[in-house]
């Protein structure tokens, strides 16, 4: 490593929810689903989301909305 240290934050499903504004139920809902919603990790029984990924799925559902004119 060229010595520069990268931190990680992972954000538990309940503070998903509370940052997009979508129901932990719906979140797991996609995850069973597969393909929907922002990437997660799993470590056990342990659902974690990236905050670089639910910012990224935040900003490509922006894309995807249709603009008013």
């Amino acid at each position: 490593m060229n010595g520069t240290t990268m931190t990680h934050r992972w954000l538990t499903e309940r503070e998903v929810a509370e940052k997009t504004g979508v129901a932990v139920s719906t979140l797991q809902n996609w995850r069973s689903l597969g393909g929907r919603g922002p990437s997660f990790a799993k470590v056990g029984r342990l659902v974690r989301y990236s905050l670089d990924a639910v910012d990224e799925w935040m900003a490509e559902m922006e894309r995807q909305s249709p603009t008013r004119v």
